[in-house]
C-alpha cells in the first residue's frame, strides 16, 4: 500500500506541475489509469476543445469520441508497442474534433509508469494544440513544392552570396544538381562584368527590397544564356534581412527574336529610306518635267508677245533705211526712230526678265498679295488669252498681303489659267471666258479660277490631281501640271487646292490660311 500511495502522490505532484507549467498555453493535462480505465482531464484540456470543465466528464470516451477515425488505431498501437517494450515515453500528432467541428492538430506526449513487476499502471501526459504550426508547416511545404516544381530558377543565398537553396527549375536551367552547388558562391553563375554590375545595385535592393535586371548566366556547360532576374530580400520575424531570393527566367530565345526583329526593323528602315529617296528623286524629276512643260508653253507665249515688237523694229529699221537711201533722213527723224527701236528692245528685254524670274525658285517666303500674283501672271499669259479671243474677267476683292513662296504660287495660278484656256480652245466654246475671283473669308485668302468650258467629267474628277493624268486629248499634255500645283499649294504653302464643277464649267479654288502660313 505504501508503494501505491507513493505513486499516487508522485502523479498528483506531476499533474500539478504540468498544469502550472501550461498556464497560458493552448494545452491541457490528462491522466489515464491503465488498470481501471479511469481518466482525469484538466480544465485547460476541455477549454482547448471549446468546453467548460463541467460540460465534459472525466471519461476515456471524452477523448476517444473526439479522435479522428483514421488516427485512433495508430495511437493505441503506439501505446501498446511502448508498453510491450517497457518504455516510458510515447507520443505522436493526431487529430481531435473541436466543439465547432474543426479538426485540431494535437501533439500528444505521455509518460507511462510501471509497478515493480513491469505492469503498466497509468499514463500522464500533455496535449498541445499545434494546429497553427501544422498549418504553417503545410503552407511552407506547399510553397516549397511549388517553388521546386516551377520552371523558373529560384535560388536563395545568405547576405554574403552563398547558395543555401536550389530548386528543380535551377537544375533544368543551369545544369547543376542541388548538392553540386549548395554552399558555393553565387558569383560562379554570372559573367564577371554582369556580377560587378549586380554588386553595384545591391544598395538599391537593400533600400527598396526588390531589384530587377536583364543579365547573362553561365550554365554548367559554360554556355551563356540571357535571363530576366528578379531579386528580393529574405527577412526574419523582426523584418531584418537575412538573405536574398533570386528568380531567373530564361529569355535567350526572346532576346534572339528581339535581335532578329531589330535587324529586320533596321533593314526595313533602310528600305524605307531608299524608297523615300526614290520618291524624292521622282518628285524632283516630276518638278523638272512640269517646269519644262510650262517653259515650252511660256516660249510659245513669248513668241506671241515678241511678234509685234519685232515687226515694229523691222518696220522702223526699214523706214530708216528707206529715208536714208532717199537722203530724207533728218536728225529729228533719226532720233525718233532710234528711240522707238530702243523702246521696242526694252519691251523684249522685260519679257525675258519676266520669263527668267517666273521660273527662278523662291528659296524663302516673301510678302505678296493676290493682286500682285495675278498681275505678274497676266504679264506672261495675258496676250495669249487676248489673241485667243477669250474674255478675261477679273474680280479681285482680296488685297491683303501674306507671306508665301510667291514664284511657286505664280506657277500654280499660271497653270490653272492656261488649263482653262486650253479647255476652251479644245472644246471651241462660244463666247469663252476665264474668271479670276479673289476674296477673303475670315482668316482665309481665296483665289478662284473658273471657265465656261463645260466642266470635268465626274468619273475622272478624283484623278485629275494624280501624276501623269491628263484631260487634254487633242493637245499633248504631260499630266504633271495639276499634280505639281497641288503639291506646291498643300505641301509648300500649307494651303488647299480643290476643284468642283459649276453650271458653266470647272472651278479651281486656292485657299491660303494666314495662321498656317505663319507656322510653315
Amino acid at each position: 500500500m505504501s508503494e501505491r500511495k507513493r505513486l499516487e502522490d508522485e502523479n498528483t505532484t506531476l499533474k500539478e506541475r504540468m498544469e502550472l507549467a501550461l498556464l497560458g498555453y493552448n494545452a491541457g493535462v490528462y491522466e489515464w489509469n491503465m488498470v481501471d480505465n479511469s481518466v482525469y482531464i484538466s480544465p485547460q484540456w476541455k477549454q482547448m476543445m471549446g468546453y467548460r470543465d463541467d460540460e465534459l466528464p472525466n471519461l476515456f470516451s471524452t477523448w476517444a469520441d473526439r479522435v479522428h477515425p483514421d488516427d485512433y488505431e495508430d495511437i493505441m498501437s503506439d501505446v501498446q508497442i511502448t508498453v510491450n517494450a517497457k518504455k516510458e515515453h510515447t507520443g505522436r500528432i493526431h487529430r481531435l474534433k473541436h466543439r465547432n467541428g474543426q479538426w485540431l492538430s494535437i501533439l500528444g506526449r505521455g509518460i507511462i509508469q510501471y509497478d515493480k513487476h513491469g505492469k503498466a499502471l497509468r499514463m500522464v501526459g500533455i496535449h498541445t494544440n499545434v494546429t497553427e504550426q501544422k498549418a504553417l508547416q503545410l503552407k511552407y511545404s506547399h510553397q516549397a513544392q511549388i517553388i521546386d516544381q516551377i520552371h523558373d530558377s529560384v535560388i536563395s543565398t545568405d547576405l554574403d552570396g552563398y547558395i543555401n537553396s536550389w530548386n528543380t527549375g535551377s537544375e533544368l536551367l543551369l545544369g547543376y544538381k542541388a548538392d553540386e552547388i549548395s554552399g558555393k558562391h553565387i558569383r560562379s553563375l554570372y559573367l564577371e562584368e554582369d556580377y560587378e554590375l549586380l554588386q553595384k545595385n545591391i544598395d538599391k535592393l537593400m533600400q527598396r527590397g526588390t531589384y530587377m535586371a536583364e543579365i547573362r548566366l553561365l550554365k554548367k556547360s559554360k554556355k551563356v544564356i540571357f535571363a530576366e532576374l528578379s531579386l528580393s530580400l529574405l527577412k526574419d520575424e523582426k523584418g531584418e534581412p537575412i538573405g536574398i531570393i533570386g528568380s531567373s527566367r530564361d529569355i535567350t530565345e526572346q532576346k534572339k527574336a528581339e535581335d532578329k526583329i531589330k535587324h529586320l526593323n533596321d533593314h526595313l528602315q533602310q528600305e524605307v529610306d531608299a524608297q523615300l529617296w526614290q520618291i524624292r528623286e521622282k518628285d524632283i524629276l516630276l518638278i523638272k518635267q512640269s517646269r519644262m512643260a510650262q517653259m515650252g508653253e511660256m516660249i510659245s507665249m513669248i513668241a506671241h508677245q515678241w511678234r509685234q515688237p519685232l515687226s515694229a523694229i523691222s518696220s522702223t529699221s526699214a523706214s530708216i533705211e528707206l529715208k536714208a537711201s532717199l537722203n530724207k533722213l533728218d536728225n529729228d527723224t533719226a532720233q525718233q526712230k532710234a528711240h522707238d527701236i530702243s523702246n521696242f528692245a526694252q519691251h523684249l528685254s522685260r519679257t525675258i526678265d519676266d520669263f527668267r524670274n517666273f521660273f527662278k525658285p523662291t528659296k524663302k517666303k516673301v510678302e505678296t498679295s493676290y493682286d500682285e500674283l495675278v498681275a505678274s501672271v497676266l504679264e506672261i499669259i495675258g496676250i495669249s488669252i487676248k489673241n485667243s479671243n477669250i474674255e478675261l474677267i477679273q474680280e479681285l476683292n482680296c488685297h491683303d498681303k501674306f507671306s508665301t513662296y510667291s514664284n511657286e504660287l505664280k506657277q500654280v495660278v499660271l497653270n490653272l489659267i492656261k488649263n482653262a484656256e486650253d479647255a476652251l480652245l479644245e472644246k471651241k466654246t462660244e463666247n469663252p471666258y476665264i474668271k479670276i475671283f479673289t476674296y477673303k473669308e475670315n482668316d482665309k485668302y481665296i483665289l478662284e479660277v473658273s471657265d465656261n468650258a463645260g466642266g470635268i467629267p465626274e468619273e475622272i474628277m478624283e484623278n485629275i490631281f494624280d501624276p501623269y493624268f491628263s484631260t487634254k486629248t487633242k493637245k499633248e499634255g504631260t499630266g504633271l501640271g495639276l499634280y505639281m500645283s497641288k503639291t506646291i499649294v498643300e505641301e509648300h504653302c500649307a494651303g488647299k487646292l480643290s476643284v468642283m464643277n459649276t453650271v458653266d464649267g470647272a472651278l479651281f479654288r486656292i485657299v491660303i490660311v494666314k495662321e498656317d502660313m505663319m507656322r510653315v
